[in-house]
């Protein structure tokens, strides 16, 4: 049961709260996914629960290790994740002199999708 979890997402020291113990009871094969952009720009996903969010990646490099933990601590329940996908967008820092970044860093949105 999607309720039962508590989903965390880490890179480097940053981290965000995607699910805790929220959701919907049982569910099979059905995508989540997260967006703290505030565009409402993708159909069905929902924001994370926090602490954290999304946006806690932005302006940070993107290569090297994302670590998902997801727990279920209800009692007998089993459940499997099937995959992880995440789609680091790169976006103009509107901020900085220059239109876009030459390094590699990402600004603004995170996508994740975890089945």
């Amino acid at each position: 049961m999607v309720s039962d979890l508590f989903g965390r997402l880490g890179h480097g020291h940053d981290f965000v709260i995607l699910n805790n113990h929220s959701g919907a009871g049982a569910v099979t094969n059905r995508p989540h996914v997260y967006n703290d952009s505030n565009q409402h720009d993708i159909p069905n996903a929902q924001h994370t629960d926090g602490p954290g969010t999304l946006r806690n990646f932005a302006a940070k490099e993107g290569a090297g290790q994302w670590l998902l933990t997801m727990v279920d601590n209800a009692p007998a329940h089993v459940g499997t994740n099937n995959f992880l996908w995440i789609w680091l967008e790169q976006q103009k820092d509107l901020t900085a002199a220059l239109a876009s970044p030459s390094d590699g860093r990402l600004f603004g949105r995170l996508r994740l999708c975890s089945a």
